[in-house]
């Protein structure tokens, strides 16, 4: 057996255990012929000779602190030693292994699935952080390879069972990991998933009700990792409907994740956004993609089955246009609404390059700027000399009412 260093091994006395039973002994330790790695002698019980094989792996266990747990305390006491995961009694012997640096986070016995992960940043997550499904542990961040050129890193998780059922084909994973604060119609909100998250990271997922007849995700599926909750279920599906708007004005506080609202209530996000110069106009234009979630919409009736376009035309034509609203003047940030606009002038649904249309009203402007347009005027109101003015009437007024005029007025009228 190869390892990395021999610290707290002991030729003749460090025991090989499995599942807390003795099955092997260390009896000899050397350095390779290259002095880079250590070369153990391990004598193995016959109990286990048969286990021997491509799969079987071992790992020093010594006290170890990782994300959100602590192993290998009995060490302390007992000293180091090296544990053992048999593997398949199927597959070709084996008699030369190397040992793990980490301890591995499945076991050959242990039931589950072990899923893929696509990350922009791992932000704490680590090793050993858990995975979560409606706040329970069901699981951990086995490992993760080091990120590419691009950025993107790959994570594989770990989901005990019976909770790797619960993995769908449209499940969404996020970062559970911190704490996360947001302006929301309710005013300020603090997120917050665990404690142990928060200080180890973690992962959680759920799945869209809409989603969950969906068949279980198999072994290795790949699924992306968002940012966080309000990400993922911002996230579009395979059942979106794709159409493009274009906007001539700013578009100052929208971004790709934007809402797109239907009469106020979120049916979709944004998914892009351009700057493009229109030749024949000879201006600027911003083409802006957004997909609505047939899903986030309720069709008691029975969801329309017939043409995307055809839909889309008849909706236009009762007044339907595209518009830029404020979601949130502490932000700036902009939605996309899809509503009814009476007198709306005539418009109508084109094809752009296998792309459907939206006709849209008006170029949105800048909200925040107006904001400010307004609270420059307010700032060039008199208030300073409406406030002298009133004081001088005022003062006047309680003069004429102490005057001696009005007490000799009362006198008389009242001798009267």
């Amino acid at each position: 057996m190869t390892l990395d260093d021999a610290g707290g091994l002991t030729a003749g006395q460090t025991p090989v255990r499995y599942k807390a039973v003795q099955v092997g002994t260390v009896e000899g330790i050397r350095l390779s012929d290259d002095l880079s790695k250590v070369r153990a002698d391990v004598r193995m019980a016959k109990q286990v000779g048969d286990r021997l094989t491509e799969g079987a792996r071992f790992w020093v266990v010594r006290p170890r602190l990782t994300a959100g747990s602590v192993s290998g305390l009995e060490t302390i006491v007992s000293g180091a030693y090296i544990e053992f995961d048999p593997g398949d009694p199927s597959a070709r012997g084996r008699r030369e292994f190397d040992a793990l640096a980490d301890p591995p986070g499945v076991r050959s016995d242990e039931p589950g699935r072990v899923f893929a992960l696509r990350a922009e940043a791992l932000g704490s997550l680590d090793r050993g952080s858990p995975v979560f499904f409606r706040d329970v542990a069901v699981g951990e961040v086995l490992a993760f390879d080091p990120p590419g050129l691009d950025g993107n890193v790959a994570l594989r998780v770990f989901v005990r069972a019976p909770y790797e059922g619960y993995v769908r084909e449209g499940s969404r994973f996020w970062n559970a990991s911190g704490v996360g604060v947001a302006f929301g119609p309710d005013g300020l909100k603090l997120q917050l998933s665990s404690l142990r998250a928060v200080l180890a990271g973690g992962v959680a997922f759920d799945t869209p009700p809409a989603l969950r007849d969906q068949p279980p995700a198999p072994e290795g599926a790949v699924f992306p990792l968002y940012a966080s909750r309000d990400a993922a279920d911002a996230a579009t599906s395979s059942d979106r409907l794709d159409f493009l708007v274009y906007f001539d004005g700013s578009v100052r506080g929208l971004g790709a994740g934007s809402p797109v609202e239907l009469r106020g209530v979120r049916i979709g996000s944004v998914t892009g956004i351009q700057l493009e110069y229109d030749a024949a106009s000879e201006a600027f234009r911003v083409p802006v993609r957004i997909a609505v979630e047939p899903s986030l919409i309720s069709f008691p009736a029975g969801r329309p089955r017939g043409e995307v376009r055809t839909q889309a035309e008849r909706m236009v034509e009762r007044g339907m246009r595209a518009q830029l609203r404020s979601g949130n003047l502490l932000t700036g940030q902009m939605a996309v609404a899809l509503d009814a606009v009476p007198d709306a002038p005539p418009a109508a649904v084109r094809m752009e390059g296998g792309e459907i249309v939206l006709p849209s009203l008006g170029g949105g402007g800048d909200i925040m700027a107006a904001v400010g347009a307004i609270a420059a005027k307010l700032e060039r109101f008199p208030v300073e000399e409406i406030g002298r003015n009133l004081n001088g009437a005022l003062a006047a007024a309680n003069g004429l009412a102490g005057g001696p005029e009005l007490r000799d007025a009362v006198g008389a009228l009242s001798a009267t």
